[in-house]
Formats: C-alpha cells, sequence, structure tokens
C-alpha cells in the first residue's frame, strides 16, 4: 500500500510550491555565480547539459563523479518509484520543469541512455529494495527502450523526432503494481515534487555527512541534473528549507521505501 498523497501547498514549512522571492533569487544566483568560478577549472567543459557527460567523465575516480553518480541514481529511483506508484513518466518530467528543472528525470535519462542508468545502478552497493518493489527500467531494457539512440525510451521519437508520449511505457507500471500487489495514487504535480526532491534531499544529506563539499554538490545538480539555478543549488535549497518539517514527512514516507527516503543525521 503507498502512503496517501501529501499537497506541500498546505504545509506553510515546505518551500516546493511557490516560486523563491526575489531576494532568494538574488541570493542563489550569486552563490552560483561563486561556486561555478570556485569549480569551472575542476571539471569545466565536461558537463554540457543534463544528460549531456561522457560515460568516461561518470566513471572517473574523481569527487566530482561520485557525487554525480550518486545523485543521478536517487534522481532516477525517486522517479521510477512515483512512476510505478501513482504518475507517469511524462507527468513527472512536466511537475519538475514545472518547478524549475531545466529537463525532466524521464526526458534526461532518455538523453543519456537507459544502458547507461542500469549500468549505474548494477554498480551501487545499495541495501536491497523493499519486496515487491520493481524495476520498470529493466523491463525497458528488455524491450529494447534505451532512449533517443533506438528511437524509443521513456518516450518514443518517430523518426528521430521530437519525444511523443508512449502508452505501451505507461501500461508497464500498471502491470508492474498489479503483479507486486501495489495499490497505485494520483499524484498531483506538487506530490511528485515533493517526493522526488525529498529523495534528492535525503541524499544531499548523507553526502554532506560523508565530507563532500556543498558548493560541488550545487553546481553538479544544476548542471548535469538540471535543479533550477535561481533556487541555487540541491545543498542551497535544503539549507533554505525548515529541517525539522522536512524530517517529519521524509520518516512518513520512509516506510514505503526505506532505500529511497531516509533521513540523515543532520537532517534527525
Amino acid at each position: 500500500m503507498t502512503n496517501a498523497a501529501h499537497d506541500p501547498a498546505t504545509d506553510a514549512n515546505y518551500g516546493f510550491a511557490n516560486a523563491p522571492e526575489p531576494t532568494q533569487v538574488n541570493q542563489a544566483q550569486a552563490h552560483v555565480v561563486a561556486i561555478s568560478a570556485k569549480l569551472e577549472a575542476t571539471y569545466g567543459g565536461q558537463i554540457s547539459g543534463p544528460g549531456e557527460f561522457s560515460q568516461a567523465f561518470l566513471n572517473g575516480d574523481h569527487t566530482a563523479a561520485k557525487i554525480l553518480s550518486r545523485l543521478l541514481s536517487t534522481y532516477h529511483r525517486a522517479a521510477e518509484h512515483v512512476f510505478l506508484v501513482g504518475s507517469t513518466p511524462w507527468d513527472i518530467d512536466a511537475a519538475m520543469v514545472a518547478f524549475g528543472f531545466s529537463v525532466g528525470p524521464f526526458e534526461m535519462e532518455d538523453i543519456l541512455g537507459l544502458d547507461r542508468i542500469q549500468a549505474l545502478l548494477s554498480s551501487e552497493q545499495k541495501p536491497a529494495a523493499k519486496p515487491g518493489i520493481v524495476s520498470i527500467t529493466t523491463r525497458m531494457m528488455e524491450l529494447g527502450k534505451l532512449g533517443r539512440k533506438t528511437g524509443a525510451g521513456w518516450y518514443r521519437y518517430p523518426g528521430g523526432g521530437g519525444k511523443v508520449d508512449d502508452p505501451i511505457v505507461a501500461d508497464l507500471a500498471l502491470e508492474e503494481a498489479h503483479f507486486a500487489g501495489l495499490s497505485r495514487s494520483d499524484y498531483s504535480a506538487l506530490d511528485i515534487v515533493e517526493r522526488v526532491l525529498l529523495a534528492l534531499i535525503c541524499e544531499v544529506d548523507r553526502l554532506l555527512e560523508t565530507g563532500f563539499d556543498g558548493d560541488e554538490i550545487d553546481l553538479l545538480s544544476i548542471q548535469a541534473l538540471g535543479f533550477p539555478r535561481n533556487r541555487g543549488g540541491l545543498t542551497h535549497f535544503t539549507a533554505s528549507m525548515n529541517s525539522p518539517a522536512l524530517h517529519d514527512r521524509i520518516k512518513a514516507l520512509e516506510p514505503e521505501n526505506p532505500t529511497i527516503w531516509t533521513p540523515g543525521i543532520k537532517l534527525a
């Protein structure tokens, strides 16, 4: 069973539903300018946009690759889980773009290639997902849907053109949820944004706990994931939130899938 949908717009402690204030935007933009100058020399030019970076960069033995791998994995797991239990790839993408992302997670994965996402997930030392939680990505691989390069991934690309919603993909979630005995919800755009962002916030918390640099997390979240620049990156955004409220909401989601929603020490 899934938790009941929660609309963050009804909770004054959340900023997910609201556009940032001008002062917040100015602070965020100043922060992004500062960290861009600081980190450009480290991997400048190696990321041209969300999903647009080489396998060699992602597999590299450097801090940026380790941060990016963990952010990508978490983003994927959260988006796929929301798809499985309460939405579609196109509705999730639309919700994240409306929040301010330059591209949604599923379109980004079609650019990157689902085979690369699968390889990333296979290389992780993650605990097993809650029994009954299945990987739709595995089904996609079996169907040869690897993204733009094969003409079909989460979306179809007829004639090599723009993306088109694919009802076959939507049906996969219905089938897998049924086989796993999961009840599906109908998540609002705000509920989608909340669930995905809370998963990323949990991962940022864990990255900071283990000594990774918040500025580098911010820049990678903007350049590689498409996080909105006017919110300053994931670490900057998380610091602006109400920590007790975040912790309580994450704990409420944790039983649904603890591999995605578990607060770290800083949010405890």
